[in-house]
């Protein structure tokens, strides 16, 4: 038995896409409990939590701390070589795009997983009491939503509700998928 272990695959980290209710977090429990994850969301829940207030009462004063603490989080997975997932909504080329770089700098293969909007998404937003997404703010992610590619830096791409797959190797995969939803900003 050696003394050192020499890891020889790439670390992998999983970065979510979608608008918030699209179950990105539920994703992680149910195929990557024990795995690490870098999320604003964990740290707003735990001041939540521990100031006896909801999610939406804390969000304004507690953001910048939590995103501070997962940038944190980031860099101590990254400096460990540490399998993780980013769940945030990187619905955008440009949110993801500093998250990328630093990614591929630090040698990981990333994984985009894309979560398109549920037809049921009205519904989960409501069953998250104290947890309200202002409906701009929804409405923009919907309309500004961006399919990742290949060249962006994926390594691969899954579409959580499917089984189509695009990687480096096949990169000239690239199917027509449309983003729509039944969406409506009245009902929120």
């Amino acid at each position: 038995m050696s003394l050192y272990t020499i890891k020889t695959l790439r670390p992998t980290c999983y970065m979510l896409i979608g608008v918030p209710g699209s179950g990105k977090t539920t994703w992680v429990l149910e195929n990557h409990p024990s795995m690490s994850y870098a999320s604003t969301d964990k740290y707003i829940d735990q001041f939540a939590a521990e100031a006896g207030k909801t999610y939406n009462d804390v969000f304004e004063a507690s953001i910048k701390t939590a995103t501070s603490r997962m940038l944190d989080d980031v860099a101590d997975f990254i400096t460990d070589m540490n399998d993780f997932v980013w769940d945030q909504t990187n619905v955008t080329k440009k949110s993801r795009a500093t998250k990328i770089a630093r990614l591929v700098k630090e040698d990981y293969q990333i994984t985009g997983v894309v979560f398109e909007v549920p037809k049921n998404l009205k519904e989960r937003l409501a069953s998250r009491p104290g947890k309200n997404i202002p409906s701009h703010v929804m409405e923009s992610m919907i309309k500004n939503f961006e399919m990742p590619t290949i060249t962006e830096g994926f390594s691969k791409i899954i579409i959580a509700s499917s089984t189509i797959f695009l990687s480096s190797e096949n990169d000239r995969v690239n199917p027509s998928i449309t983003i729509k939803s039944d969406f409506i900003s009245d009902n929120i």
